[in-house]
């Protein structure tokens, strides 16, 4: 399904880091749960319609006041910042990323998350040592869905937006990938045809990194 991965075009990937790279997506979603609680919110929290979404977005489309929304961030981030110990690299993450640094490839972070969580997340995980840099919610006026965040990893690196690849694992994400005219992959393992049927998708990181390898002139199989 979807279009096949030419590794030979590609000079820069870009990963998604919550649920992509850190097992991180039910840890904010308990973070939200316990700020709306902090907050006497009653909400039936569905935090699949708001993933990959900035902090702030998700207590906009909540309706929260601004005076909420700046206390909601600060309580949320913390207690998200209390359950780092927790942290693990997805399934695949470490390997693909040593065979793409190996392979000499430009690689960059692109996540909607604050800098302070996200580089401690990438941390935890040993997963920061792969990257160039990493583009977070401060580095963007506008975040995903909006293609800014991957314009900005494209401009910094100063490659052509067909000569990158994203790795992404919701739908705002994958908007942010599409509206900035790269080519993207789905790595969940949750329904792999939900997006589009046009859209490559793997259920884990270590089928994108066969999916790699296979398209690699350099790469021998054993």
């Amino acid at each position: 399904m979807g279009n096949p991965i030419n590794i030979e075009k590609i000079k820069g990937i870009f990963f998604d880091v919550d649920d992509t790279l850190c097992a991180t997506g039910k840890l904010h979603e308990q973070s939200f749960v316990e700020t709306f609680k902090s907050m006497r919110k009653d909400f039936q929290f569905d935090y699949q319609r708001f993933k990959g979404l900035k902090t702030e977005d998700v207590f906009r489309g909540l309706d929260f006041s601004l005076e909420e929304i700046e206390t909601a961030v600060k309580y949320k981030r913390e207690y998200f910042s209390s359950l780092i110990p927790q942290i693990e690299p997805m399934l695949g993450a470490q390997s693909v990323l040593e065979y793409l640094s190996g392979r000499g490839l430009n690689l960059a972070a692109v996540s909607s998350g604050s800098r302070s969580n996200v580089t401690k997340s990438l941390k935890k995980s040993g997963l920061a040592k792969y990257f160039q840099f990493t583009i977070c919610a401060e580095d963007c006026s506008r975040a995903k869905p909006d293609p800014e965040p991957y314009l900005l990893a494209k401009k910094i690196f100063g490659l052509r937006k067909k000569s990158c690849l994203v790795v992404e694992d919701s739908m705002a994400g994958i908007k942010s990938a599409m509206s900035a005219g790269m080519q993207v992959v789905f790595v969940s393992n949750s329904d792999v045809n939900f997006y589009s049927s046009s859209l490559k998708s793997y259920s884990n990181l270590g089928e994108f990194e066969i999916d790699l390898r296979r398209s690699d002139g350099n790469y021998r199989s054993n």
